[in-house]
């Protein structure tokens, strides 16, 4: 496989996807400065750009700045109201907020799609933890498990659900 771009298939990419590449590759390697910079002017150059909104809006979650990201998620999810990452964004951001039931909505949207399904299901499980309702949130986290087996987070839900509740037997099982 190559390891370098042809430079005529570089050119004919619109600069805002080539500025999206860079600001994605700068936020793998933790440079959020450089990539908040990328990101920004990717969206001077096309405002309503899904992947450079949400990329501004995790750099926002990253910074704690709950109510900047979430008019990001919002631009993205006017865009698509059924957005499944941009759904488990404002879920995030609503959870941080403590707007309890705008995270629960928006984490049932995100998992409609196999892709956060799980991530959403912990999410909701954790919510319900919360909220001291113990049937309900082993039921999200087990379905969160239907999905991924392995998923630590969906296990400590379930482990968590069985100290709090008396459930010995959930607890031993997680």
């Amino acid at each position: 496989r190559p390891f370098s771009t042809d430079p005529e298939a570089w050119a004919a990419i619109p600069e805002a996807d080539r500025l999206l590449f860079e600001a994605r590759e700068l936020l793998k390697g933790r440079r959020y400065g450089p990539a908040r910079e990328l990101f920004e002017a990717a969206l001077s150059r096309e405002p309503w750009n899904r992947d450079a909104l949400l990329g501004m809006a995790d750099l926002c979650y990253r910074s704690a700045l709950y109510e900047a990201g979430l008019e990001y998620v919002d631009r993205a999810l006017q865009l698509d109201a059924y957005d499944a990452g941009a759904n488990f964004r404002a879920g995030s951001f609503y959870r941080a907020r403590n707007q309890i039931a705008d995270a629960r909505d928006a984490f049932g949207w995100a998992a409609r799609s196999m892709a956060w399904r799980s991530a959403a299901y912990v999410q909701l499980a954790e919510l319900m933890i919360g909220n001291g309702d113990w049937p309900e949130a082993a039921r999200y986290a087990r379905l969160a498990l239907d999905f991924d087996r392995t998923s630590v987070p969906a296990w400590r839900a379930l482990a968590v659900i069985g100290r709090k509740a008396g459930d010995e037997a959930l607890a031993d099982e997680a």
